[in-house]
């Protein structure tokens, strides 16, 4: 049994996880994120603390100012996740590189149990010969598959990035772009 999609595997791990610590060193520990972080907190505690004590005059003044506020810091949430995707679309491009040198005159370097729809194809031979057969699959395919589930785990075990917190503030998408979250569809 050869060990290279298990290497190709560990490759993207490491990968991986040099990229989010690159994001976090780069964007998600500075002070101004922290900063934004905490506001965002205290300013939700202000609110929910207003709703119990205060009269229905000075809560919608509250929620005013807590509006105001969120529509500010979509605006430096936008910035920072900019960042993060300049940091991360740095770093899937070296890793790529990097990958297709290691990686690349090795040939096929597994077997898929069926085989993949024509516009597959291209992804799952990606630097092999047309010859191969149409179940064989490159490097490169499997550093795909699991670059983007390893660095998606790895988020969520180590609580890396923007959270759920942030999705209320974050900028809305214009008119006609669809919705992804669910409590959009099912306001609808």
């Amino acid at each position: 049994m050869s060990l290279i999609p298990l290497a190709v595997i560990a490759f993207s791990t490491t990968a991986a996880l040099l990229t989010e610590f690159l994001q976090w060193f780069f964007v998600w520990r500075t002070p101004g994120f922290v900063t934004l972080k905490n506001n965002l907190s205290k300013h939700e505690k202000l609110v929910d603390d207003a709703k119990e004590t205060s009269t229905t005059k000075n809560l919608k003044k509250k929620e005013q100012r807590l509006q105001t506020w969120r529509t500010e810091a979509g605006r430096q949430m936008a910035s920072y996740n900019m960042k993060a995707s300049v940091v991360l679309m740095v770093c899937v491009l070296v890793t790529y590189k990097v990958m297709t040198r290691l990686f690349s005159q090795i040939g096929p370097v597994g077997r898929l149990p069926f085989e993949p729809p024509p516009f597959l194809q291209k992804v799952t031979h990606r630097g092999l010969d047309a010859s191969a057969d149409a179940r064989d699959c490159s490097a490169v395919f499997i550093f795909v598959l699991c670059q983007g589930s390893v660095r998606m785990v790895i988020g969520k075990l180590l609580n890396l990035g923007m959270g759920r917190e942030f999705k209320d503030i974050m900028p809305t998408l214009p008119k006609g772009f669809p919705s992804l979250s669910m409590d959009d569809k099912k306001a609808k």
